[in-house]
């Protein structure tokens, strides 16, 4: 084991952490958005699925530039864009500028998925070993993280836009700190990790079964909407009085139904639907 691969694994980690923290505290803080807004259930719906369509947008564009500059260079200069687009939401006071920064929040958080997910492969090829359920792990724990911190916010006087800007001052500083031990340079199948051009993957043309890939990529960006629906929706499901035609009371503590997107989090790992490198498999040596 070289020096360089715990310090990329702890550094993939880290993006997997300030992914989790960043998305789960938005989504826990999604009816006070809609309380600040006043949207009804129709609108609060077109907004929502807005980010995951233009998640898609930011995975090609990321899918792109991963295969020119790498995982470690786009992680770099995208990582951060994630906690910036919170405070973009946090700061919004009318609708063009929310629309903006949902539709910004969704590119960052599609093409940095991408990238930390291809950084994720890489390492683990290094290592020669299974190492993605590690990855899904921090992700998820980190989720359960955010979403306990939002709840908490949410019943005291701290605002949106100060909260969503204490966890950018707390991610961004990080993020920047680990980006230089990122694993660099073109990952060979065997492990080995290309140094000849650091920044520059393998330019080699391959041959790409575009059929079965083109099926598996509508399944699975159907299964990622379906996915993001349910987890924008929880906290403001159980923030709301559906349950008073059964007899529920009424009146509910405001931070608990914001819990419910921790609870969500540790049964959904997200390599295992809407992430391909979930689906990695390393060849035989």
């Amino acid at each position: 084991m070289t020096e360089q691969q715990p310090a990329a694994r702890r550094a993939g980690a880290v993006a997997y952490a300030a992914q989790g923290l960043c998305f789960a505290a938005l989504v826990t803080r999604i009816p006070t958005v809609q309380t600040t807004f006043s949207l009804d259930d129709g609108e609060l719906a077109l907004l929502l699925g807005l980010v995951p369509i233009v998640a898609g947008v930011g995975s090609i564009v990321a899918g792109f530039a991963l295969s020119r500059v790498g995982s470690r260079a786009v992680l770099r200069v995208l990582g951060p864009l994630t906690p910036i687009a919170l405070v973009c939401v946090g700061l919004s006071t009318t609708m063009p500028t929310l629309v903006a920064s949902l539709a910004l929040i969704g590119f960052a958080l599609g093409a940095v998925d991408a990238a930390m997910n291809a950084h994720a492969s890489a390492v683990e090829l290094t290592y020669r070993r299974s190492l993605m359920g590690s990855f899904f792990a921090v992700f998820s724990l980190a989720g359960i993280a955010g979403a306990a911190l939002a709840a908490v916010a949410a019943g005291t006087s701290i605002g949106l836009a100060a909260f969503l800007a204490l966890i950018a001052v707390v991610v961004i500083p990080v993020q920047l700190i680990v980006g230089p031990r990122l694993l660099k340079g073109r990952v060979e199948v065997t492990g080995k990790v290309d140094d000849v051009s650091p920044e520059h993957p393998s330019h080699d043309r391959i041959r790409v079964p575009w059929k079965p890939i083109v099926v598996i990529g509508i399944a699975l960006t159907c299964v990622y909407i379906a996915d993001s629906a349910a987890s924008n929706w929880s906290a403001v499901y159980l923030t709301g009085r559906r349950d008073s035609r059964r007899g529920c009371p009424a009146h509910r503590p405001r931070a608990v139904p914001r819990l419910g997107p921790a609870g969500i989090r540790p049964a959904r790992p997200r390599g295992g639907t809407d992430h391909p490198a979930g689906l990695h498999r390393r060849r035989a040596a």
